[in-house]
């Protein structure tokens, strides 16, 4: 396994990696599909359009982002 993970983008392009985020809109333009309120790719997630693994891969994978 990987002990840290270290990926070539910033933090705030995370979201570019996944392609079914774009197709859902959220209020605020820097949304990080986490916290934020009125967020269309937490919604989508919530409703089971967003497959659940991946939105928590991304989770995670912000979470551990520098």
């Amino acid at each position: 396994g990987f002990s840290a993970l270290d990926l070539a983008f910033p933090k705030d392009e995370l979201g570019s990696v996944y392609p079914e985020f774009t197709k859902y809109e959220c209020k605020f333009q820097n949304c990080m599909h986490h916290g934020e309120k009125e967020c269309g790719v937490k919604d989508a997630y919530e409703r089971g359009e967003i497959m659940g693994s991946r939105y928590e891969n991304y989770i995670k994978f912000r979470s551990e982002m520098k």
